[in-house]
């Protein structure tokens, strides 16, 4: 087999990762994956960030990590209801009540 044919039948190295919605505002959803990753290019950290409402809808966001966030941050909102440790929000029920820039509320659902 010639090398131009190996090279055609080798495997791409990479993960497809499903392009969701944003999250609704005013709907109760379900965290049911949050992990840490960062991208390969430019080394950006974030967390990805899962959901689904009560009809099965998908939805994701990612939330850049820095050192230092607000409370109405995107990352921030989250950590001031969940905590810093994102595997343990799986399972845990938020609404979204304000997503603006600036302006991000998330409360969380109990029961």
């Amino acid at each position: 087999m010639s090398e131009e044919i190996e090279e055609e039948m080798e495997e791409i190295p990479t993960t497809l990762i499903e392009t969701l919605p944003e999250p609704p505002e005013g709907v109760v959803l379900e965290i049911t994956n949050a992990e840490i990753t960062q991208t390969l290019v430019r080394g950006f950290r974030g967390v990805r960030v899962e959901f689904k409402d009560k009809e099965g809808h998908r939805y994701a966001t990612m939330l850049w990590t820095r050192q230092r966030v607000g409370d109405k941050s995107k990352l921030g909102a989250f950590v001031k209801i969940l905590g810093k440790r994102p595997k343990e929000w799986i399972g845990k029920k938020i609404i979204i009540e304000e997503w603006r820039p600036r302006s991000r509320v998330v409360r969380l659902v109990k029961g």
